[in-house]
């Protein structure tokens, strides 16, 4: 009787959000699967040609891993074999209560787009406050940091970085704003709560090409912030043109501007504001340095 008690498992228990965890990962392959082939097999059986954009993966993947980074936050804190399921739920409150600040934060902040970009900051935030109190919790609050093992030292890393990652990739998805406009020297577009002026255009060379350059004063509530100088070049021995944008980056969000083509006195421009495009950045180095961190110490200990 112990031994068939030793070897049962629960649903709350770190077994089960494992198994849990297996069950989602082989739903969304198949969902992709489905998705890729099934257009093929139609078209070979039916002669019937369709496409599966990207609506079809952004709202499947959604509702796949969401309750997946859901389990992923709480699931280093559960027990093996069994746990007591209104303990974890009592400690999840306080991951709960700033997972749901952060998101009202960020929807007091820019609350246009739709509702599914509050759910990834709500996911990203749960992921990041979970991963934070197991840390807190496992080294009684940095107490015992220095008995801490790499592996799971690599697992938080790794966790907070796709936590970061998240938002980075819901920012920039379903926050972005994207204009295009045809200017005139003096003119000026408004873009987020930033405006920009177009001030001056020239003419430049370079050692193997020629182009224009254009001017634009950055201002945020009219504090000026920079200067930016998109480039429209041309290459005369190759014979094709580029496109040099100018890029201005604070951290949380960047802003892009690119030259088109002259129409007139007037220059085509297009314009991008891509909020948190610098957390996915940050938070893939992160994910990275967490898993070599994990894995050096498998490599060391089998060497």
């Amino acid at each position: 009787a112990s031994i068939k008690e030793e070897k049962l498992i629960t649903p709350i228990s770190k077994e089960g959000a494992i198994e849990f965890n297996n069950l989602l990962m082989i739903a969304l392959l198949l969902t992709i699967f489905i998705g890729t082939i099934y257009p093929i097999f139609l078209e070979i059986f039916t002669g019937e040609q369709i496409s599966v954009g990207p609506p079809y993966f952004n709202l499947t993947s959604t509702l796949i891993m969401g309750p997946a980074i859901l389990v992923m936050s709480f699931a280093p804190m559960i027990k093996w074999k069994k746990d007591d399921f209104f303990g974890l739920m009592s400690r999840l409150k306080i991951i709960l209560f700033l997972s749901l600040l952060v998101t009202f934060i960020f929807f007091y902040i820019n609350f246009q787009g739709p509702i599914i970009a509050l759910v990834g900051i709500f996911l990203a935030a749960w992921l990041f406050f979970g991963t934070l109190f197991n840390f807190f919790e496992r080294t009684n609050y940095l107490k015992k940091f220095k008995y801490l093992n790499k592996p799971y030292l690599g697992m938080t890393i790794a966790h907070l970085g796709f936590a970061i990652f998240i938002a980075g990739i819901t920012g920039s998805t379903l926050w972005k704003v994207e204009k295009i406009k045809t200017l005139k020297i003096g003119e000026q577009v408004l873009l987020n709560n930033y405006s920009l002026n177009f001030d001056k255009i020239k003419k430049i060379r370079g050692k193997n090409y020629i182009g224009h350059e254009a001017e634009f004063n950055l201002y945020k509530k009219n504090k000026f912030i920079k200067t930016l100088k998109p480039q429209k070049r041309f290459y005369p021995v190759q014979e094709f043109p580029t496109t040099e944008a100018a890029i201005y980056s604070r951290g949380i969000s960047d802003i892009y501007i690119a030259m088109s083509e002259p129409i007139g006195d007037s220059w085509i421009f297009r314009f991008h504001y891509s909020p948190l495009t610098p957390w996915i950045w940050i938070g893939s180095i992160m994910a990275f340095i967490g898993g070599i961190l994990s894995f050096s110490h498998r490599m060391f200990k089998r060497k």
